[in-house]
């Protein structure tokens, strides 16, 4: 295989590793719409509510289960940082392997 045919493999490759995490990210945004959404409907609430486990409702606080959903959206917020932390690494990578193939093509 020539150098021009494993550098298009190589773009290929980081095309859909760029493809794969901005759609992790994506879920996790997501995520945390459907967190900010539950986490405005627990403000207006006090005393017990219920949450899912499984297939089973369990009966827990509203002030914990606004603590465990805020942790679970700060979490969220870091994973999506470093997410898109390594897209812009790929991406940069990307624009190098690109050039390299023009410059071997033409």
């Amino acid at each position: 295989m020539n150098e021009a045919n494993k550098l298009i493999e190589q773009l290929e490759n980081l095309n859909t590793q760029i493809a794969i995490i901005e759609s992790q990210a994506q879920k996790l945004e997501l995520e945390n719409i459907q967190i900010d959404s539950a986490l405005a409907e627990l403000e207006k609430t006090e005393g017990k509510v219920f949450k899912a486990v499984g297939p089973v409702l369990v009966e827990t606080d509203a002030k914990k289960m606004i603590e465990e959903l805020s942790e679970k959206r700060k979490d969220n917020d870091k994973k999506i940082e470093m997410i898109k932390k390594q897209a812009e690494k790929l991406k940069a990578k990307r624009e190098e392997v690109q050039k390299q193939l023009k410059e071997k093509v033409g």
